[in-house]
């Protein structure tokens, strides 16, 4: 399985653009806690909602090792 993370990914526009163009592709959305929220509400509605998940957190610190 692939997959993408979209550091400081804001709202998840991008991976909502590219998510469509490759369906075996799995993505997630880093930001900070906040913004990790509003994320993972704006793309419930979607149809990309099984294939991206949100994650919080401060990439000064570390990133996710698995998504």
């Amino acid at each position: 399985m692939s997959r993408v993370l979209g550091v400081g990914a804001g709202l998840g526009h991008f991976l909502a653009a590219v998510l469509p163009a490759y369906p075996e592709l799995q993505g997630a959305v880093f930001d900070v806690p906040d913004v990790a929220e509003a994320a993972a509400n704006h793309l419930a509605p979607t149809d990309l909602a099984d294939r991206c998940v949100t994650i919080g957190g401060n990439f000064f610190d570390s990133l996710p090792r698995r998504v």
